[in-house]
Parts: structure tokens; sequence; C-alpha cells
């Protein structure tokens, strides 16, 4: 009770990108008892938090996929199932996950919602200086399309608009335009999007092979 699991995970993280199974195969003569140990230690949280824990890597990278959420990933799945389903304090557990996320929902909502109002305003000034560099700046298409990404019933359809606008507008990058959303929402939009553009992309390659085959 109290302990803060956000910073201990990602110390966990960095133990483990440092000095992970892969480390001890070439560095066979030192003793493995320090990656027991913080195994050990991951598993303990792991009982403790139950897949609540998942909400909790918001201090660890998500690409390239960490090793720590692999062995997560793993540990969740040897967990003992609990007699009559979840604990009370699951349960809890995820009353308050979604307390968090609708909090986040609002908060993200206001900067969309600011950025809406002085999006035409932005575009205006940089249409009147073009000798200004060019910024990444929030076009009321974008904020159209962020709205939708931040309501759960058309996230799918906002994502997929983003990727559109993101391929039509030669963007290789759109982190310099989410800055000022919040970090677990801007995290959500890049990883949901990487996801989306590489099953674009593999579907792009099995056309492209079937086209071949012809």
């Amino acid at each position: 009770e109290g302990l803060n699991f956000k910073p201990v995970l990602k110390e966990i993280h960095l133990f483990l990108a440092s000095y992970g199974p892969s480390f001890y195969s070439e560095h066979s003569e030192l003793p493995s008892k320090p990656l027991q140990t913080v195994k050990t230690l991951l598993l303990e949280l792991v009982k403790a938090r139950g897949r609540g824990i998942l909400s909790l890597l918001t201090l660890v990278p998500s690409h390239p996929p960490p090793l720590i959420l692999s062995y997560i990933n793993n540990m969740l799945k040897n967990l003992p199932l609990k007699e009559g389903g979840e604990k009370k304090e699951e349960k809890e557990e995820k009353k308050e996950e979604k307390k968090e996320e609708k909090k986040e929902e609002k908060k993200n909502e206001k900067t969309i919602a600011a950025e809406a109002t002085s999006a035409p305003a932005s575009t205006t000034a940089a249409a009147s200086t073009p000798a200004a560099p060019s910024t990444p700046t929030f076009t009321p298409e974008l904020v159209a399309i962020l709205k939708q990404i931040g309501q759960k019933e058309t996230t799918s359809a906002g994502l997929k608009a983003l990727w559109k606008y993101k391929k039509d507008n030669d963007i290789d990058d759109l982190s310099p335009y989410l800055e000022r959303l919040s970090e677990n929402f801007r995290n959500y939009i890049l990883r949901k999007l990487k996801a989306l553009e590489d099953r674009e992309k593999e579907r792009e390659e099995k056309e492209r092979k079937k086209k071949e085959k012809k």
C-alpha cells in the first residue's frame, strides 16, 4: 500500500534494457542473481495489481516494445485464476482506471477545443508571412480528426483519418503536431497510428505480390 508503482516499473525497465538475459548470455562468468531478483520483484508487483499494472507503464517507452512488457504479459498468463472471478480490489482498480481515462479525455478535449479556436488564426498568420519558418500548426482538419480520436465511438475512424491526413500531407513525424496534447493521449495516438500503418503496409505488400503473380 502507498507504493508508487510507476517509477519502480521504470527502474525495472531500465535494468532489463541494460542487463537482460542477453547481457548474462554474453557475460556467463557473472552471476545472474540480480536479474532473478528483479524478475521476482516484478512478479510481486504483477500479483499485487493484476492486469491493472499495464496502465502503470506510462514512464516506460512503448517503442520498441520493452522487455518488461513481455515479462509482464507472461506473468499475467501464468497467474492462477481466482475463484469467483476478479478480486474486489481489481474491480476497484478498473473503476479507478476508467475514472482516469475520463479525466484524460476531458483534458484532451479542452486542449483540442482551444486549438480549434486558434487554428484558423494561426493558419492565416502563416499565410500572411511566407518568409517565416514553417512550424507545425493545428489546422481545422487536424483538430476535427483529433476530436474524433478523443471520442471512443469514433476513435477507429479518427485514426484512419489521421493516417490519411499524414499521408496526404507528406508528414514523416506527427509528434510536433501533438506536443500540446497530454503525454498519455499523444503516446496512445502514435502507438495506434503505428499499428495501423504497419497493417496498411502489410496489406499493400500483399496486393502488390498478387498483381505480380498475374
